[in-house]
Order: structure tokens, then C-alpha cells, then sequence
């Protein structure tokens, strides 16, 4: 066998275990002036604060932390990046993370068009918060709930605030 035939058997392969895949290539959107100076102004009155009360350290710690959050956001408006979703027979992959079916406990999907078009993985694990976000983009919501319908359960999900807040703001 040669290795380009390894390569197309291991294609194959790769392609019988996926279910269902989207893929979400995000627009590029102008950097928002009024947050990122929102942002700015709530970060410079908390350093002057703790500067001025002679709390050194944690006005150092906000100024860099006002750093790593301005960079953070002016790389997600200028490069965003796209996000894959592959539904396999073994669980959700999304870009390279793979949660097992074993560690969702359910799964929602918020199809408001054109605000809100998401998938909401409810989660085992703690790091991520309880919950994978996922969106849909032009993806087909109802394949896409019939297809997890056969692993997992829908349970419906209420936006919290922060959800709801970093939407809006357009994070």
C-alpha cells in the first residue's frame, strides 16, 4: 500500500466517524472603539484607586491585566477565528477539542435569526464553565438537533447575563 492510499483509507475512515460537520468562518468586524475605551476608563479609575490608597500590587495587576485584555481583544477583532463543529459517533468536536458524549449532560439551541444563532453544549467539566458555545452560522439547526437527539438530551437552557452582555457587545 502506498502512502498516498494510507491517506485516503485514513480519510475514509475519518469521514464515516463524522456525522455532521459546520464550519463558521467569522466576518471581519471593525474594533469597537466604545467598549475597548469602556474598558480603558473602568481599568484606569480602578489603578488610580488602588494607587491612591496605597494598594501597589493590585494596581499593578489591573494595569496588566488592561494590557492582556486590550490585546486579546484588538487579535479577536482583527483576526477571528473560524470555528469547526464536527458531530461524530463518539461525541462534539469543536476546532480540536473532542467532549465524549459521556461528559455532556444535554444540549440546547438558541435560533433567534439573525441575533442569535447558537449551539449550548451543557458540559461535565469545570473549566469550561459548565457550557460549550458553539455558533451556528448557516448551519441547518434541526439536522443538527435530530442528529444529537440520538446521543444526548435536549434540555432548555436560559441565556445568563454574561452571555447575554458579551452578545450584545459584539465579544
Amino acid at each position: 500500500m502506498t502512502g498516498e492510499e494510507k491517506i485516503n483509507v485514513a480519510n475514509d475512515v475519518e469521514s464515516a466517524l463524522v456525522l455532521m460537520h459546520f464550519r463558521i468562518e467569522p466576518e471581519k468586524k471593525p474594533l469597537n472603539k466604545i467598549l475597548l475605551g469602556t474598558i480603558g476608563m473602568i481599568m484606569a479609575v480602578m489603578i488610580i484607586y488602588f494607587a491612591v490608597s496605597s494598594n501597589y500590587l493590585a494596581a499593578l495587576l489591573f494595569w496588566l491585566a488592561g494590557i492582556v485584555i486590550a490585546f486579546s481583544l484588538y487579535d479577536k477583532f482583527k483576526n477571528p477565528k473560524p470555528v469547526s463543529c464536527k458531530i461524530r459517533a463518539e461525541g462534539v468536536q469543536v476546532n480540536r477539542d473532542l467532549y465524549p458524549y459521556e461528559n455532556i449532560k444535554s444540549f440546547w439551541i438558541f435560533y433567534d435569526p439573525p441575533y442569535h444563532q447558537e449551539l449550548s453544549l451543557r458540559v461535565k467539566a469545570v473549566a469550561t464553565g459548565g457550557y460549550v458555545k458553539v455558533p451556528l452560522g448557516d448551519a441547518d439547526p434541526v439536522k443538527i438537533r435530530e442528529t444529537l437527539l440520538k446521543f444526548i438530551p435536549e434540555k432548555r437552557q436560559e441565556e445568563g447575563l454574561a452571555d447575554a452582555l458579551t452578545r450584545i457587545v459584539g465579544l
